[in-house]
């Protein structure tokens, strides 16, 4: 899950899995300080931690932000692999059509074909979720994990969706309104309302361009730059001299590199995220936990960032930095934070 925010759809969304999952242990992994579309989380992952525990969450583990700050099949790949140690046998997910049969026919099919058009060819054009979903059953192919899946429907809205029409609204239109209160305030939990905090969109830009041209100049293969294409691309958008980030994505985006692709590359250079293989350095970190699991926690899932040096945990240090700049948020010492435990009736 993103949790960006919190709000009363993924609050439903938990109900209906504590409702599969019974007594058993629900495991949540969370995208932290960046999100799958390139754009930095509106809350802190010790906000979405608690929120998440106290809604029924026994175990939240951490999808680090270069592996989080993906397209989906990368992303779905990377959260299977960290939670494949947890040796969990449901994976729920939530779903525009609820079909897992056609789901599963056209993960199957999509292995040997085009994934746009093995999509269209089996279900139609599909919605977020279920594209995603697609890529979860893909991922667990792969990694040959022999688990079950769960969906839950999705209700009252669309992934994109950008007006908020009733309490349970899609998270692009809550964060479209975030500096209208009134227009929110119903969507989401207070707890999850009074958390968000603000991205410096000056600082960040201004960040990338002094990036960008260092990248260019000293030729840093960016991870999904193409070697270096996109980023002489975005160099040709910001010589028309667009006011905002925004303005110079809707320069360069074209129908083979969406505006999300080049937010993710924006990022990938503000953090100097180069190509490479990144799957084989994951870490397994637990952000908080209910006691109740605590004998199911791998001994190697509570990694102290600290001291954990290998690439994808030096860059999560790099992320936990900028974040902490560009949204003035230096509330505690990230690297050497430790689990948040949850007892049911005394909280945190």
């Amino acid at each position: 899950m993103e949790i960006n925010p919190f709000h009363n759809g993924h609050e439903y969304f938990l109900k209906k899995a504590r409702e599969i999952a019974g007594d058993n242990i629900l495991v949540c992994i969370i995208s932290t300080n960046f999100v799958q579309r390139g754009e930095l989380s509106v809350l802190t992952k010790d906000v979405k931690t608690r929120l998440l525990l106290s809604h029924g969450v026994d175990i939240v583990c951490e999808l680090p932000t270069v592996l989080a700050n993906q397209g989906g099949e990368f992303f779905a790949l990377s959260a299977l692999n960290i939670l494949a140690s947890f040796n969990i046998d449901t994976l729920i997910f939530g779903s525009e059509s609820s079909d897992l049969n056609k789901l599963m026919i056209s993960a199957n099919n999509l292995e040997a074909t085009d994934f746009k058009n093995g999509v269209h060819s089996n279900l139609g054009i599909l919605k977020s979720n279920d594209i995603l979903g697609i890529s979860y059953i893909r991922a667990c192919n792969k990694l040959n994990l022999n688990i079950n899946f769960e969906l839950v429907k999705r209700v009252s809205n669309n992934y994109n969706d950008t007006a908020v029409e009733s309490k349970i609204a899609s998270a692009t239109a809550i964060r479209n309104n975030l500096d209208n209160v009134q227009a929110i305030k119903e969507a989401l939990p207070a707890d999850s309302l009074q958390n968000i905090v603000e991205t410096n969109h000056e600082l960040l830009f201004d960040m990338f361009k002094v990036n960008l041209l260092n990248c260019i100049d000293n030729k840093v293969n960016i991870f999904l730059s193409e070697n270096g294409q996109l980023l002489n691309r975005l160099k040709i958008g910001l010589d028309q001299n667009p006011n905002t980030l925004l303005e110079l994505l809707e320069l360069c985006k074209d129908k083979n590199n969406s505006q999300y692709k080049y937010q993710r590359i924006v990022i990938n250079v503000i953090l100097l995220i180069t190509a490479d293989d990144y799957l084989q350095d994951e870490y397994i970190r637990i952000l908080g936990f209910n006691p109740r699991a605590s004998k199911f926690i791998p001994k190697q899932a509570f990694t102290n960032l600290a001291d954990c040096n290998n690439k994808v945990a030096t860059i999560e240090k790099r992320s936990s930095s900028l974040f902490s700049l560009l949204t003035a948020n230096f509330q505690y010492n990230e690297f050497d934070r430790k689990p948040l435990i949850y007892k049911e009736i005394n909280g945190f």
